[in-house]
C-alpha cells in the first residue's frame, strides 16, 4: 500500500472491479442479462427464478462477487474525473458519462442484492410464517424488479460508456487510442439503439441479446483505461502524480 498513490490505487480499483463483474455475471445461474431479454412468457420467468433457487449457493456467491466489482469501481472510475473547474467540452461529456455510469453501477448492485432476496423468500420463507405459494408470488415480483433493475443498467451503461468514450476522444493525441475510443462510442451507440428499439418492438427479443453481446468489449475497454491510469499515463490523466 505504502507504494500506491492515488492513481495507482484507483487504476487498481478499475482493473479489479471490472474483473469482478465479468466474473460475477459468468457465474450468476441464469446467467444474467443475455438470457433475461430472451425471456419471453411467464414459464421461462419461472425457470429462471428456479435455476437460482435451486443453485442458490452459486448465486449468493456470483451476486456477492458482483457487488464487490461494482463497488471498486464506484472508487476507481473517478480517477477519470476531469481535474479542474469548467475544463472544455470533452472535460464536460466524460463528467456525463462517469455520473450515468454511476447510476449503472448502483443498478447493477441493487440487481444483485434482489437475486439474494428472491431466493432468500423461496428458501427461508416459511420460516417468517411466508406460505409456499406466497413466497413464490413474491419472490416472482422481486424478478420482475430484478429485470427492471438489469434493463436500467443496460441502457445507462451504454450511455455512460458513449459519453465516456467520446469525452476522452479530445485526451487521446495517438491514433490507436483515438480509434479505440472512436469504436467504442460507436459500438455503445448501437447496442444503445437495440436495446431501445428491442424493448418497445414486439418480438424483437434478439435485438436486447445482439445489444448485450457489446459488455464484452466494454469490459476489456475499460480494464485497458484501468491500466492506463495505474501507468499514470500523461495523456488520460495529465502530470504524473508522485508516489
Amino acid at each position: 500500500m505504502g507504494s500506491l498513490n492515488g492513481w495507482r490505487m484507483r487504476g487498481l480499483l478499475i482493473i479489479a472491479g471490472m474483473v469482478m463483474v465479468a466474473l460475477g455475471g459468468v457465474l450468476s445461474p441464469g446467467v444474467l442479462l443475455i438470457d433475461m431479454h430472451l425471456v419471453n412468457d411467464a414459464i421461462d420467468l419461472q425457470e429462471r427464478l428456479d435455476v437460482k433457487v435451486n443453485n442458490a449457493s452459486m448465486t449468493h456467491i456470483a451476486s456477492t462477487i458482483y457487488i464487490l466489482g461494482h463497488a471498486l469501481l464506484l472508487g476507481g472510475v473517478f480517477a477519470l474525473w476531469p481535474g479542474r473547474q469548467g475544463g472544455s467540452a470533452g472535460d464536460a461529456l466524460v463528467s456525463t458519462g462517469l455520473l450515468v455510469l454511476v447510476i449503472a453501477f448502483i443498478c447493477g448492485i441493487a440487481s444483485a442484492m434482489l437475486d439474494h432476496l428472491m431466493v432468500h423468500i423461496i428458501l427461508h420463507g416459511e420460516a417468517v410464517g411466508i406460505a409456499e405459494a406466497e413466497a413464490r408470488n413474491y419472490a416472482n415480483g422481486v424478478l420482475i424488479s430484478d429485470g427492471a433493475a438489469e434493463m436500467t443498467q443496460l441502457i445507462t451503461t451504454f450511455i455512460g460508456h458513449l459519453f465516456l468514450a467520446a469525452g476522452l476522444l479530445t485526451r487521446f493525441a495517438h491514433g490507436g487510442r483515438r480509434w479505440s475510443a472512436i469504436a467504442m462510442s460507436l459500438i455503445s451507440l448501437a447496442a444503445l439503439l437495440c436495446v431501445l428499439v428491442g424493448s418497445h418492438v414486439h418480438e424483437v427479443g434478439i435485438m436486447l441479446a445482439i445489444s448485450a453481446l457489446a459488455l464484452a468489449p466494454i469490459t476489456v475497454w475499460l480494464i485497458v483505461l484501468g491500466v492506463w491510469v495505474y501507468n499514470e499515463d500523461p495523456e488520460l490523466i495529465g502530470e504524473p502524480a508522485t508516489a
